[in-house]
């Protein structure tokens, strides 16, 4: 569901990665096609400028679109190239001009709802309005399909593999965790965003929309971003998660459940989801992982469990040894461990009062 990788059960309690056949979330199947006469061709190093002077007519404005406009656009782009540098001078070979491009036009023509151009996701549109801005400005078609491939990925449910990938995928998400005053101020963009382009539909009040927004965000948590040393905290987790985590739980507290439980589980995926009958309806429930392919299983099992439950908790999977958790610190409710767990990273992250509760 989430990538081309899967994992089957070799022996009771463990799991091994498989390779499956390209599913429809996948970049390969899905390329854009050409609907504009190319122009003169242009050195990729010199359309940076050509793009910026096309952005006006590429995004909605401010009025339609609070979140998803030019300012957006702006914002990536320096995210995006200030982390490709930093990629650079930690010896990774990265193709800047791409990653700038991307991150200009990764949410091009946001407003258009992507079943009215026979397209399943908003990505999709986007890629397919950039190609072809691209090639319009004389963008060589090599270039332009690689832009295209890394907007692609930031599709919630398409794993990024290339480095520039990565990059865009982390700048595009990279106000999720700066202050937290910012992170509330674009949720009530986002809120905002979805009444003005929801043509018709009645928006939810602001509480249903974050606890949407949270179940949303859950699926951009699970693969892990780093690329160089600098994402880790002074502890070694990942800076990135633990910030967006901290976000989401005060978020989730102050505008949809103010006695929200937050859930860690530390134990082995072998225990399975021994969580679901001590939790509340609003849980927050985090599982930590170190290996990626582990993680998607997980979270499509967690998912599937809550699903047939019926359950209003929220499972998120994040990467991290469990010596060195991206939970912030004191947050849990109730921590989950078994034999092979680290019994003080579990109390580094329960809260006064909360519970430590040994599975194995």
């Amino acid at each position: 569901m989430f990538s081309i990788k899967d994992a089957v059960r070799t022996s009771p309690g463990v799991l091994t990665a498989v390779v499956k056949p390209l599913g429809p979330l996948t970049h390969e199947p899905r390329i854009p096609s050409l609907m504009v006469a190319p122009g003169r061709e242009r050195e990729v190093a010199t359309l940076t400028p050509f793009i910026e002077e096309r952005l006006p007519t590429l995004y909605p404005t401010a009025e339609v679109a609070p979140f998803h406009n030019i300012r957006h656009a702006y914002e990536t782009r320096d995210a995006a190239v200030k982390l490709a540098k930093r990629a650079q001078e930690f010896g990774h070979t990265v193709d800047v001009h791409a990653v700038e491009h991307a991150a200009l036009l990764h949410d091009a023509h946001y407003q258009i709802i992507p079943s009215m151009m026979g397209m399943p996701f908003r990505e999709d549109v986007h890629m397919h309005f950039a190609y072809n801005a691209l090639r319009m400005l004389g963008a060589p078609d090599p270039h332009a399909m690689r832009v295209a491939r890394i907007i692609l990925a930031t599709n919630s449910m398409i794993e990024p593999q290339s480095i520039e990938e990565k990059i865009m995928r982390a700048a595009d998400l990279s106000k999720l965790h700066g202050p937290y005053e910012q992170f509330l101020a674009g949720s009530w963009e986002l809120h905002r965003e979805g009444t003005l382009l929801a043509y018709g539909q009645q928006s939810p009040a602001f509480a249903d929309f974050c606890r949407g927004q949270v179940a949303y965000l859950a699926l951009y948590l699970w693969p892990s971003l780093d690329i160089t040393p600098l994402a880790g905290g002074t502890r070694g987790q990942s800076r990135w998660h633990e910030g967006v985590l901290g976000n989401i739980f005060k978020l989730y507290r102050e505008n949809v459940a103010p006695n929200v439980s937050i859930v860690a589980d530390l134990s082995q995926p072998s225990h399975g989801a021994h969580w679901l009958s001590r939790v509340g309806d609003n849980a927050l429930v985090v599982h930590v992982h170190e290996e990626q392919n582990t993680r998607e299983v997980l979270l499509s099992q967690l998912r599937e469990a809550t699903s047939k439950a019926n359950s209003r908790a929220i499972p998120f999977v994040v990467p991290g040894a469990q010596t060195l958790t991206p939970i912030p610190e004191k947050s849990c409710s109730l921590v989950f461990i078994d034999a092979s767990s680290e019994r003080s990273e579990a109390r580094r992250i329960v809260a006064p009062g909360g519970q430590i509760v040994d599975v194995s």
